[in-house]
């Protein structure tokens, strides 16, 4: 329970920096690209939001997968972006 919970810290820190810099691009494309981004990290802590409430009393392990930061799905979309 608690590493979910520091793991939707994490990507609540992730979104604001995420929103930040979608906010600053100048390039459409990135601005873009930043915006599925967001959109992503807040599906996911939807999904965390719901998981930590569902099993705050439970002792069972969550069903979701362990995330990683940043995620290789982030990694690529931040190289491509920065290579155009």
């Amino acid at each position: 329970m608690k590493d979910m919970l520091e793991h939707l810290a994490r990507l609540r820190e992730q979104i604001v920096k995420c929103e930040q810099l979608r906010d600053a691009a100048k390039s459409q494309i990135k601005r873009a690209a930043f915006d599925r981004v967001v959109s992503h990290y807040k599906v996911l802590a939807s999904v965390l939001e719901s998981e930590s409430r569902g099993r705050a009393g439970s002792r069972r392990s969550p069903s979701i997968v362990r995330l990683t930061w940043p995620s290789p799905a982030a990694l690529r979309l931040a190289r491509h972006i920065f290579a155009l």
